[in-house]
């Protein structure tokens, strides 16, 4: 699997988390928890896939 295809999961996963009736906190807390490590995850896959090049 190649790092653009990884960085597209991580995103997909994060959307489909947020948007799950899943509560792991209370109120929108886990939900913006996750958006921040999904982006940020994302971009360290991506800052990975341009010092290659």
């Amino acid at each position: 699997m190649n790092n653009l295809m990884v960085k597209r999961i991580i995103i997909a996963l994060t959307i489909l988390y947020v948007l799950s009736p899943l509560n792991l906190a209370p109120g929108p807390l886990d939900d913006i928890i996750i958006m921040v490590l999904g982006v940020a995850f994302s971009s360290v896959v991506g800052d990975k896939t341009r010092t290659k090049s």
